[in-house]
């Protein structure tokens, strides 16, 4: 039987003040194996923690759908090349300019933040802050945190592209 994980997975920053997620950009790289077997146990399929069904917090996913829905729990620190405007993720729309959200673009996952509360991610002000000083002196490596929301279920050795807009997670945005 071949091993499966879930990957994509759609990272969203955190907005305190409507206690709802707002979808900024899907990660796949840097997750190291024993993170994907990790999330394996942590959000079995149908479970308190994972719905196919029905989602488990307030996300707005900018259109996206997900295969399953995660439960926000943990925070992961991501790392991209820089922050860019998006037609497609929500997160930071309406702060910055024209009518498009922020992405992270080629995010990466360096490691769980254990010592983070979902409370403690990134919020839409703050990634519109990070853009905002990333564009007054130019781009630089964009960092961040995150917590898992919604993600899709990958078949190890496959050989489909599996990279679709359909996961979940929270990103804490970081000088």
């Amino acid at each position: 039987m071949q091993a499966s994980w879930w990957s994509p997975v759609l990272l969203a920053v955190y907005d305190p003040q409507t206690d709802s997620y707002k979808a900024v950009c899907k990660v796949i790289s840097g997750l190291p194996d024993a993170l994907y077997l990790a999330l394996n146990e942590r959000y079995p399929k149908d479970s308190e923690n994972c719905s196919s069904t029905a989602k488990l917090a307030d996300v707005d996913s900018g259109g996206l759908r997900p295969d399953v829905w995660w439960r926000p729990s943990e925070v992961w620190e991501v790392r991209g090349a820089d922050i860019t405007l998006s037609p497609v993720y929500p997160a930071a729309k309406g702060l910055v300019p024209g009518v498009r959200g922020c992405s992270i673009r080629f995010p990466r996952v360096i490691r769980v933040r254990d010592d983070k509360g979902i409370e403690q991610a990134t919020t839409p002000h703050d990634l519109a802050a990070a853009y905002q000083r990333q564009e007054a002196r130019g781009k630089e490596p964009a960092q961040a945190v995150a917590t898992p929301v919604k993600a899709r279920r990958a078949a190890s050795g496959s050989d489909e592209d599996e990279a679709d807009e359909s996961d979940e997670a929270l990103v804490d945005v970081m000088d």
